[in-house]
């Protein structure tokens, strides 16, 4: 082996490494301490959220200052140019991988990126969905009905929990449809009435409908929601269990059905 080939071998392996570059992984990403003074372009973690450091200083908290943090917003990513210039917090997308820019950066090209000091890959669970923004503490969000800030149907921390868990895009997408027709039984309870054996029957089949879907999703992968993600209290469940014995009177159990296929992909669709 010539020292021309072995070092041109070892430059091949070198930018191949670098451009597989390990993304960090929003819960990998350190928690804001209100006891640290964080370097510039140091990125942490707080809630849900992402944040920069742009002014070295303890104790701000990073949504009360925009000169000492600037928030990350991670969903608006833009594929990356050579010779644009990028500030700290800005993201950039390459090869269906997202990087923040933790410095002022002016990259060449795509080889930049593998710069770690100037550039942080990282994947983020609600990438691709929009997380509602609530108070987490307020006695509202403890009725059983709950928040709905963003008027989806879904309840804002069932809507939080699932965006922001493990779970794959489809199956977020399928729970959060699940977590709608969740919120049409309970919504049963809470003085509005059942205008039809119909509407009673199109909430039945629904809730049988996401109880085949999540048995079917772990039958061929191993991984689903559950629905006790949205009956969480005592409370919850008590109302899940009575409000389904109610419509199933109402209707004629005789005849009751539901509708034949894909159960995830009938959810989904609607």
């Amino acid at each position: 082996m010539t020292l021309r080939y072995f070092f041109r071998t070892t430059v091949v392996f070198i930018l191949l490494f670098c451009s597989h570059v390990l993304a960090v992984d929003f819960h990998e990403i350190p928690a804001w301490d209100p006891e640290v003074k964080y370097k510039r372009g140091t990125v942490i973690a707080h809630g849900t959220d992402l944040y920069i450091n742009i002014l070295p200083k303890a104790g701000i908290f990073p949504d009360h200052s925009k000169i000492v943090w600037r928030k990350i917003r991670y969903n608006r990513h833009y594929p990356l140019k050579p010779y644009k210039l990028y500030l700290p917090g800005f993201v950039v997308a390459h090869d269906e991988k997202y990087y923040i820019s933790r410095k002022i950066n002016l990259p060449q090209n795509a080889r930049s990126l593998s710069n770690e000091q100037r550039w942080l890959p990282f994947t983020h669970p609600a990438m691709g969905f929009d997380l509602p923004y609530y108070t987490e503490d307020s006695e509202e969000v403890k009725t059983l009905v709950g928040t709905d800030i963003n008027g989806n149907g879904i309840r804002d921390d069932y809507e939080t929990s699932i965006i922001m868990s493990s779970l794959p895009a489809p199956v977020k997408n399928t729970a959060l449809r699940a977590g709608a027709i969740y919120g049409e039984l309970i919504a049963t309870g809470t003085g509005a009435t059942v205008s039809s054996v119909n509407e009673a029957q199109n909430i039945l089949q629904n809730m049988v409908q996401a109880k085949r879907c999540q048995r079917q999703l772990m039958k061929q992968s191993g991984v689903s929601w559950s629905d006790a993600t949205y009956f969480d209290t005592l409370d919850r469940v008590e109302a899940k269990y009575k409000l389904q014995s109610m419509l199933a009177g109402l209707i004629d159990q005789s005849t009751f059905s539901v509708p034949s296929g894909d159960p995830c992909e009938q959810l989904t669709a609607q």
